[in-house]
């Protein structure tokens, strides 16, 4: 590993242009105010807009901050990039083609959850692979990905199912007798080949 590699970048994650699309978070100094998050792209102008995809509150960020950049930081060194860093306050900015988008997962997830199912929430999307983040992504953003879908559809879903178990949806976190296991993802076939997209899940007692 380079020592370019590994050495982060305070203010993004494998987004170092803000004139290039990217996903933002913006954390105010108030801890009154409420911390951001952005989809940022250009529009038919040609300006660069801001479409607010999610909220939380000072307290809910600190909770999971630390585990989205841990797990953002082990993929950017696996594939050989300079790791990021979260800004305290200020504004932060994330790939918005895939860390971006499990970013909002884990947001959205959070957004409505009680102080103890943030702890649950966080493991559980932590043990989600990256495919899993994109695709929960892609279905909520569709349907609920504006500040009116906030506590509906996919969004609210997404608490439900990451704060049943740490282990995935729809097993007793207490209960060794039981885990839940991702299967592997469907494979759709595409025009240009085949394309892993579609995630399933399936309860395995040992």
């Amino acid at each position: 590993m380079t020592k370019q590699a590994a050495t982060a970048t305070p203010g993004h994650f494998s987004a170092p242009d803000s004139t290039r699309p990217h996903m933002l978070v913006s954390v105010p100094s108030s801890r009154k105010d409420l911390v951001d998050f952005y989809e940022v792209r250009e529009d038919l102008a040609g300006r660069m807009t801001r479409t607010l995809r999610g909220q939380l509150t000072h307290k809910q960020w600190a909770t999971v901050a630390r585990t989205a950049e841990f797990t953002f930081n082990e993929q950017l060194r696996e594939a050989g990039e300079r790791p990021g860093r979260f800004l305290k306050t200020g504004e932060t900015r994330l790939s918005i083609n895939n860390l971006g988008k499990e970013l909002m997962v884990l947001v959205w997830a959070t957004e409505d959850a009680g102080e103890d199912e943030v702890d649950v929430i966080r493991v559980s999307w932590q043990r989600l692979h990256r495919i899993e983040r994109w695709w929960l992504f892609n279905q909520t953003v569709a349907l609920n990905g504006d500040p009116r879908g906030r506590g509906k559809g996919w969004r609210a879903a997404l608490r439900l199912m990451l704060a049943a178990t740490p282990t995935g949806p729809g097993s007793d976190a207490f209960d060794p007798e039981t885990t839940l296991k991702l299967m592997a993802t469907r494979t759709v076939k595409t025009k240009s080949g085949k394309n892993d997209m579609e995630p399933m899940f399936r309860k395995v007692s040992p």
